[in-house]
């Protein structure tokens, strides 16, 4: 917010009678003031304009500047206009002299605006709102377990398609057990899917897209806990064992570090390596990463060249951690 204030400058006295004649004039002023405490000298504006939002194209907007004051309690005019919308924009603004005008956001893009509110001073704020639209992609959306309204768990890109997960047994009007891909116009399945279990994690690889999660089974092949889709030969392939050991095993995350697969979850064996909870896949040979005990890793992430791990573990390799190394 901007504060302007009024400030007068008085010249140098030249002389006593000079000097005299200023400070009658003050004293004027000053006791003006103290008897008449409405006439608006004393005003301290703040303008508010509200926070920022989202909105669909087509929508109505509505903005509010109650927020907005005069810290010394005197009345102000409101002032509402554009700074910048987008260029094909015909969007104008309706009750722009009132505390609550608005206008449709006719076209996607950002629409900038100031509100001035002002009496004897003034003061101004802005506020931008972000239009945008969605596109549906076709078809029904049939779920079972845990529910009707399931939707998609997780969205990721392999290849020239987009794949999806969740509980559902058909999307976009066709057959596919909980794992879908779509190609910009129609659904498709994976295979025979998935008919038991659950999906977390879902990545490209080295022209292969791998899955983890809590299953025996994908694909109608057997498979402990990670899998990974050939689009050369459309079959479903084992990931030299899985994942598997300790109590109730899973796999939840997935992420690419030096060239490298990493996932993490909740297991103490990646194929036939020892390792607790995380794990690397060269693309031929599993790895130990060392052990992340005490609960299971939920997240992976590469940030500023190093791989950094979130989830339930308390300690790394015997030392004590946050949840996060």
């Amino acid at each position: 917010m901007v504060h302007n204030q009024n400030i007068s400058a008085m010249k140098p006295a030249r002389s006593f009678r000079n000097i005299v004649s200023c400070t009658l004039v003050i004293g004027l002023i000053v006791a003006a003031g103290c008897t008449k405490k409405d006439d608006g000298s004393t005003s301290e504006l703040l303008a508010s304009a509200g926070n920022d939002f989202n909105v669909l194209i087509g929508s109505k907007v509505n903005l509010n500047g109650d927020g907005s004051t005069d810290l010394s309690g005197n009345t102000f005019e409101f002032s509402w206009s554009f700074l910048s919308k987008p260029a094909s924009s015909n969007a104008s603004l309706a009750d722009n002299t009132t505390a609550t005008p608005s206008f449709t956001a006719d076209v996607q893009g950002k629409y900038k605006i100031e509100l001035v509110i002002s009496n004897l001073v003034e003061d101004r704020d802005t506020i931008t709102i972000s239009a945008f639209k969605t596109a549906n992609i076709g078809g029904n959306y049939e779920n079972i377990i845990p529910g009707s309204n399931v939707g998609v768990r997780r969205f990721t890109v392999f290849s020239t398609y987009l794949v999806a997960t969740c509980e559902f047994t058909r999307i976009g009007s066709v057959a596919a057990n909980k794992i879908a891909v779509f190609n910009g116009s129609v659904w498709a399945p994976l295979g025979c899917g998935l008919e038991e279990g659950s999906i977390y994690g879902m990545l490209e690889y080295k022209g292969e897209l791998y899955v983890t999660g809590q299953f025996d089974e994908i694909g109608c092949i057997s498979a402990k806990n990670i899998a990974r889709w050939n689009k050369d030969t459309s079959t479903w392939e084992d990931v030299s064992g899985g994942l598997s050991g300790g109590d109730n095993p899973f796999g939840y995350t997935l992420a690419i570090y030096n060239e490298e697969l990493y996932v993490g979850g909740q297991f103490e064996m990646a194929g036939n390596v020892n390792t607790t909870n995380i794990a690397k896949w060269d693309g031929t040979n599993w790895h130990a990463v060392g052990n992340m005990e005490g609960g299971s890793v939920r997240k992976l992430v590469v940030y500023k060249q190093k791989l950094i791990a979130g989830g339930f573990f308390s300690s790394v390799n015997g030392l004590s951690t946050g949840h996060n190394a």
